[in-house]
């Protein structure tokens, strides 16, 4: 008898007040970008029950439908609550506004050649995050021929680094997120007063990307708070996808749901390195590399999380690229990445070495490291047509462990803290500057070695 009267009494408790029946996105965390829009929507019981809608604490006036459309200032980033309320139920999402574009440079090439061509050293510490003996040299790691770090990109959140590395013996790739807590969050990470080699500079989160057969992450490329991680496999299948990643949180990456599939026909390829920008009437531009073509999306529209068309794009043959007199040809690159000039116009920095292959697994073999910069021209700005693709600079780098400074351990003096073969991209300034960073293949003493190329304007 009391549980039917309990049962009664929820039931006009129920009917008297309402509840949520469902809700729409279901995720809790979603992510737009400034200027876009989102529509909610929650299912009510008794469907004539009102709700009200609230954003950051705030009544939204007018705001009593079960559908609400929200739209983000063009100016807005950050992370904001909206809630809906009913007198017997409620719900709430986090929405994330991420920035979606990359500051522009004045001048590209002045700015590229205003990079100082002498690397300043630093260190990250695993923090015990990558077990032993991976991403080492040891001998009982296969002197870590398949087993390396690939991509290196500073964030928009300024303090942090994102990282890639594989091993082709324990699938999955990883992305790594590191902390320069020793270092400020805006400017060069190395300075005079900071301690570059402090236990501050170090791994904060490792997450497994990609899957047993896309097991090798490649070059990476940040657009505002977007990621853009390649995963491939490239020795037998021969296939890829670009997956997406909100890091805004840097400590708490989202993966985007979508992604752009290489693994089936048109265009099934592996992709080694990714840049990706946002053009001038809105949409995403993403090139992906693989040996001897480069392929060009263009996103569905200018919202990103309408992703890419995975069979439709521009397939251009790196043969085809031209150089300016005076400069060696060719195109390429274990990494590369796009820099948008204010003007409009559109260029691409890629990273490459010289030398053995043996000195991935003997670091003492001497290589050269060179970065090179194209002019991209579209024509007509139609981005459906192929390129016209021009090498208009390119510039040895160095830094190396020769001099008479301490080290900070034994396997720190190596001829150069950095791999243009490994991992390395560009990071542009919030005032347009540009500077480098690049990591070589491995780790030792548990210590990430890295170089930073700052600006010398």
């Amino acid at each position: 008898m009391k549980k039917a009267i309990l049962f009664v009494l929820m039931v006009s408790a129920l009917v008297l007040w309402g509840c949520i029946v469902s809700f729409s996105p279901q995720s809790d965390e979603v992510t737009i970008a400034p200027g876009e829009n989102m529509t909610f929507e929650v299912n009510l019981f008794p469907e004539s029950n009102g709700v009200s809608w609230s954003l950051d604490g705030e009544e939204i006036p007018g705001a009593s439908e079960n559908i609400y459309e929200y739209t983000s200032p063009m100016d807005d980033s950050g992370i904001h609550v909206l809630k809906v309320t009913m007198p017997g139920d409620c719900h709430q999402w986090n929405i994330r506004v991420i920035s979606t574009s990359n500051p522009c440079v004045p001048d590209v090439p002045a700015a590229f050649d205003a990079v100082c061509d002498q690397g300043e050293k630093l260190a990250i510490y695993d923090d015990k995050l990558i077990p032993w003996p991976l991403y080492t040299q040891a001998l009982c790691n296969g002197f870590g021929l398949d087993n390396h770090f690939q991509g290196i990109q500073r964030l928009r959140m300024g303090q942090y680094l994102a990282i890639s590395g594989s091993d082709i013996n324990n699938p999955p790739g990883d992305l790594f997120i590191v902390k320069m807590g020793s270092c400020p969050s805006s400017g060069p990470f190395k300075t005079d007063t900071r301690d570059i080699f402090g236990r501050d500079n170090r791994i904060v989160a490792a997450m497994e990307i990609g899957s047993e057969l896309l097991w090798h992450p490649g070059g990476l490329s940040a657009c505002g708070d977007i990621l853009v991680v390649p995963v491939e496999e490239y020795k037998e299948a021969i296939v890829s996808k670009i997956l997406f990643f909100d890091v805004s949180d840097p400590e708490h990456p989202i993966r985007f749901d979508h992604y752009i599939d290489r693994t089936e026909a048109p265009f099934k390829d592996k992709a080694g390195a990714v840049a990706m920008t946002r053009i001038e009437n809105g949409r995403y531009l993403l090139a992906a590399r693989s040996t001897s073509d480069t392929y060009f999306y263009l996103s569905r529209t200018s919202r990103f999380g309408d992703g890419f068309d995975s069979s439709q794009a521009v397939v251009w043959d790196e043969d085809n690229v031209q150089s300016e007199p005076g400069l060696d040809a060719g195109f390429g690159g274990s990494a590369f990445n796009f820099i948008q000039q204010c003007n409009g116009e559109l260029f691409l920095v890629a990273f490459s070495a010289r030398g053995s292959e043996a000195s991935i697994a003997i670091p003492f073999l001497s290589r050269e490291h060179w970065m090179y910069l194209y002019h991209i021209v579209f024509p007509g700005d139609d981005f459906t047509r192929q390129p016209v693709i021009t090498r208009i600079a390119q510039r040895q780098m160095f830094c190396s462990d020769g001099g008479g400074d301490v080290s900070i351990t034994p396997a720190w003096r190596l001829p150069a803290p950095f791999a243009f073969d490994a991992a390395a991209g560009i990071y542009i300034t919030p005032d347009g500057q540009l500077s480098v960073y690049s990591s070589p293949h491995h780790r030792s003493a548990g210590i990430i070695r890295m170089a930073e190329f700052w600006s010398r304007e």
